[in-house]
């Protein structure tokens, strides 16, 4: 592991920016690391972590920008996967609150400013704006229920926390927040690294709303989320499908069984990841094997004790829209040729936007 920048005197950084990289494209990292240095909150220090990329491009870009910029640090470090990037980030990180980017994002010039800002008016542990989802030819808007500026205090976090499984609450993600350092390290709460990928962000911030006792959103739309129709979760891995499902039982054993709303909301989720799982991962036209291989890959996975569980929880499928009934409804039946013409036109509608 090696570091080539100046780092900052602790009490000049604000806000630390932790950016894990790894393959991505050189013309997105430039966009995003622009992004970064161009914040009108100068008063910030941006960690820029290579994890093993195997673009050699990568790294020397990183490189490249700590040598005009004292404020970016750069660790090399080999690959551990993105929990393990975000940690290494975090460990480095001096900051009185963080923000975590993904290498192919970018963020609006003021971002920092305004969130660090409102959190320093309120007095809070976070702080979060909305995100843009941005395709090729058009910018799509997430939709939020959170009322804005207003202090969300420790009783309401266990609602926000339950929020987190709410696929349309938009809550999960570890990007488009800005968190209080302190906070977070004197609770030694850290991402996990057995789960490589998936749904960590979603088991990471269950744990995070355990210690926050006070948010804030903001109405700003500052995070830009860029849809990449071959990244990791947008393409087939078999393994990949099973890591997911690891996330989720890892995510089941932290929350409390004994709340029936929280169980719920977990079942609610898994039936959108059982759904994901068949149409944009098994029945995915990016999967190569044969039909009847993955047939067969998709019968196995249908096997697991938790998407077992899932499936037989009739109360809360009754609480699906009718077109994940239907797809649910397919895949209890064995009836396969409908996933894989809906994955077929998933993925065009994708690469259409």
């Amino acid at each position: 592991m090696s570091n080539k920048s100046k780092i900052l005197n602790k009490k000049n950084v604000y806000v630390s920016i932790i950016v894990p990289i790894y393959n991505v494209d050189n013309h997105y990292l430039k966009q995003c690391i622009d992004s970064l240095i161009n914040q009108t909150l100068k008063a910030i220090q941006i960690i820029l972590v290579d994890d093993g990329s195997p673009k050699i491009e990568n790294g020397n870009l990183c490189d490249f920008y700590a040598k005009k910029d004292e404020r970016i640090i750069v660790i090399h470090k080999e690959n551990g996967g993105l929990c393990s990037a975000r940690n290494t980030g975090f460990k480095m990180a001096t900051g009185e609150y963080f923000t975590f980017v993904d290498g192919d994002d970018w963020l609006s010039n003021d971002m920092c400013e305004i969130m660090y800002n409102t959190a320093k008016k309120y007095n809070v542990d976070m702080v979060v704006c909305r995100s843009v989802r941005e395709f090729k030819n058009k910018t799509s808007h997430f939709k939020y229920k959170y009322d804005v500026n207003t202090i969300y205090d420790k009783k309401q976090c266990k609602i926000l926390q339950r929020d987190v499984l709410d696929f349309n609450a938009n809550n999960a993600s570890v990007t488009a927040k800005l968190i209080n350092l302190k906070k977070i390290k004197e609770n030694n709460l850290f991402h996990d690294e057995e789960l490589k990928q998936g749904a960590e962000g979603i088991e990471f911030n269950i744990r995070l709303y355990e210690y926050i006792n006070n948010v804030v959103f903001i109405e700003n739309e500052f995070y830009h989320y860029r849809y990449n129709e071959d990244s990791i979760t947008n393409s087939f891995n078999l393994e990949n499908q099973y890591l997911i499902l690891k996330c989720f039982e890892k995510i089941k054993s932290k929350i409390n069984q004994d709340d029936f709303l929280m169980m719920n909301m977990f079942y609610y989720r898994m039936y959108f990841v059982i759904v994901t799982t068949a149409i944009s991962g098994f029945f995915n036209p990016t999967n190569n094997d044969s039909f009847f291989k993955i047939r067969k890959d998709f019968k196995k996975y249908l096997k697991e004790k938790l998407v077992i569980e899932t499936l037989s929880n009739k109360k809360v499928f009754y609480k699906l829209d009718n077109q994940r009934k239907i797809i649910i409804f397919f895949i209890k039946m064995h009836c396969f040729l409908p996933l894989k013409i809906l994955g077929n036109i998933r993925r065009k509608s994708k690469q259409q936007s």
